[in-house]
């Protein structure tokens, strides 16, 4: 089965998890063990395939340790974090990543004892090189939160520890401008010419009326070299150049 390369769909709300998410699927080493991997384990995304209907066939075949495995020495081999793993899942089943496959911080439970009379758990939040205070907080007060209504939940927590495994890559780029770049950077991959793409990008101005339209229209763009430049920028945080 052979396959052309599609552009992962990303359905997520901020600029900078997009930004993450982006920087790593539309790597060429990633979009080349894609294809593999989609040929190895017979994944079509056109045939609409759910993730749970996926995970249930490889199951029932006994070969979804040996995706897992292959899925965990892909992300590796390109330096990102445990935080991605279902963003490299997703990609590869549903050629789509959503709000609730990324978290640039999360909790793990940890057991600390083999003794099932006398549990002993951790609970440590996994972070990354990408991650920010603000979203260990946010997982902190969340378990807080969590703790005070479903005591049951959790194995008499002793303590959080600040924990990680692999930091990762850390990426410096605009974020306000990470998707408009990336649309771009796509146009110019499918063999679009720059003036095209300027052409068809301002007709899709969203307020043609503006008065000193290129200065005062945070859409448009007045001529193809910032397209250029943006593409190229593009390319050297996906290893492109």
């Amino acid at each position: 089965m052979k396959m052309a390369i599609k552009r992962i769909n990303i359905t997520i709300r901020t600029n900078r998890q997009y930004g993450d998410v982006a920087i790593l699927v539309d790597r060429p080493k990633f979009l080349k063990r894609m294809v593999e991997l989609r040929n190895k384990y017979s994944i079509d995304p056109t045939f609409k395939e759910t993730y749970l209907e996926f995970i249930f066939r490889l199951q029932t075949a006994r070969k979804y340790r040996d995706f897992e495995k292959d899925i965990t020495n892909l992300r590796r081999s390109l330096d990102f974090p445990s935080n991605f793993s279902r963003v490299v899942e997703k990609a590869i089943i549903c050629n789509e990543v959503s709000n609730k496959d990324y978290k640039s911080a999360y909790l793990e439970e940890i057991p600390t004892s083999n003794d099932p009379e006398s549990p002993d758990t951790k609970y440590a939040i996994i972070i990354s090189s990408l991650t920010l205070k603000k979203d260990v907080d946010e997982v902190f007060d969340n378990f807080k939160s969590d703790l005070k209504i479903n005591k049951e939940k959790y194995k008499e927590p002793s303590e959080i520890d600040y924990h990680s495994f692999l930091l990762g890559p850390k990426f410096e780029y605009e974020k306000s401008k990470i998707k408009r770049d990336r649309e771009w950077y796509w146009q110019e991959k499918s063999s679009k010419q720059y003036k095209d793409i300027l052409e068809d990008w301002n007709k899709k101005c969203p307020d043609p009326s503006l008065d000193n339209h290129y200065d005062a229209c945070k859409h448009c763009v007045a001529d193809q070299n910032k397209i250029e430049q943006a593409v190229s920028r593009y390319k050297k945080l996906i290893n492109l150049s």
